[in-house]
C-alpha cells in the first residue's frame, strides 16, 4: 500500500462569502465523505488548518509572516487528507469524489515513506 497527501486549495475568498448554513452542509459532506473512506480503511488522517497567519522559514533569513493561510500564488491550502492506497490511480479516484471539488481543487501527492 501507498500513502497519497491530498491538498485541498481555493480561492481565498471562498468561505467569506458562506452562510453559516452553508458552511455547515460543506462540514457534513466531509465528514460523510472521511467516514466512507475510514469505514474502507484508506483515511490515516485529515486535517483543517487553522486560520491566521503562517511563518516562512528559509535558511538564509530568519523568515517571516506570509499571507497565511494564502500561498505566495493567493490561493489557501485548507486542509489535507493523508489516504492508504494500492496506487496512485486509485489515490486520484478517491481525489474525485471529494466534496472539495465543489470549492476548489484537490492535488493528488505521493507520501515518501522512505
Amino acid at each position: 500500500m501507498s500513502q497519497f497527501m491530498l491538498l485541498l486549495h481555493e480561492a481565498p475568498t471562498f468561505n467569506a462569502s458562506l452562510s453559516a448554513g452553508e458552511m455547515q452542509r460543506i462540514i457534513e459532506q466531509y465528514n460523510a465523505w472521511a467516514g466512507e473512506l475510514a469505514e474502507a480503511g484508506k483515511l490515516v488522517r485529515g486535517v483543517k488548518l487553522a486560520d491566521g497567519p503562517g511563518r516562512r522559514v528559509t535558511r538564509s533569513e530568519q523568515g517571516g509572516i506570509i499571507d497565511a493561510p494564502y500561498a505566495e500564488a493567493k490561493e489557501i491550502v485548507g486542509g489535507y487528507f493523508l489516504i492508504e492506497v494500492a496506487d496512485e490511480a486509485e489515490a486520484t479516484a478517491v481525489a474525485r469524489r471529494c466534496p472539495h471539488l465543489a470549492n476548489g481543487w484537490v492535488e493528488v501527492r505521493a507520501v515518501d515513506l522512505v
